[in-house]
């Protein structure tokens, strides 16, 4: 009785199959050298991609540190009030609704001039308006980064305060001024000659002396943004903005 030839096992690991284990993937039936290597190709992207990525959360990283080294979030006038600049910036999740509640319009999201690591937060600018402290930023915040503060205790939290900048201020030249009458903490007061002195420990830096002044329209010949009177967020910052004027 003769025995039945079995036909021959079929393997599917041929030159497909040992290109497939060079590339380090299993070979599936019917897959060539060309689709193995598209898989390659495409593995190759996905690590060079993820290798791009990769970079540029470090090159991002190093930027937003040296805005950071360049005084840029430390500079920035936050809403009333912000104790701690780094737990603020932990906290912060870019809203904007702080920023859309202000009843004065003096809330305005960081830009990249204000340093990577900043920008879209909010930031008080007073040449769009002055802090009325509403406390409306306050209650809408979720995160609750901004804390209330008392505009009649500045020692306990305030936004700045205000510093006259005489080459700039119209009372050292024509004599003319608003800041005084316009500041509603009685924090400013009149010298000898009729120029504007702040009183730092009334201050609280709501800015509305800052908002009202006149200078920026009178010497717009001049050029520049800086008025009369302006709000600093600190002496470090005070210091730079006069070494700035002397220089």
């Amino acid at each position: 009785m003769q025995q039945k030839k079995l036909p021959a096992k079929t393997t599917t690991r041929g030159s497909a199959g040992k290109c497939a284990l060079r590339n380090g993937g299993i070979a599936h039936a019917g897959q060539g050298p060309s689709a193995l290597r598209s898989k390659g190709e495409a593995m190759d992207m996905t690590r060079k991609a993820f290798l791009g990525v990769g970079a540029a959360a470090v090159c991002s990283g190093a930027f937003g540190g040296i805005a950071l080294a360049l005084g840029g979030p430390d500079e920035l006038l936050r809403p009333p009030v912000v104790r701690d600049e780094a737990e603020f910036a932990s906290r912060c999740i870019r809203c904007y609704r702080c920023i859309s509640v202000c009843p004065t319009g003096a809330l305005a999201p960081a830009t990249l001039d204000d340093g990577l690591l900043v920008m879209k937060t909010p930031k008080v600018d007073f040449h769009r308006g002055y802090c009325d402290f509403c406390n409306k930023c306050v209650d809408v915040c979720p995160t609750r980064a901004i804390e209330a503060c008392d505009p009649l205790q500045p020692s306990e939290g305030r936004i700045g305060y205000a510093v006259v900048q005489p080459d700039r201020c119209l009372a050292y030249s024509t004599g003319y001024l608003e800041c005084e009458e316009a500041c509603p903490y009685d924090a400013i007061s009149l010298d000898a000659d009729n120029r504007p002195v702040v009183n730092v420990d009334a201050c609280n830096g709501c800015g509305m002396c800052e908002y009202v002044c006149p200078a920026l329209v009178y010497r717009s010949f001049s050029g520049g943004t800086r008025r009369g009177i302006v709000v600093v967020k600190n002496e470090a910052q005070e210091e730079k903005l006069r070494a700035s004027i002397e220089g």
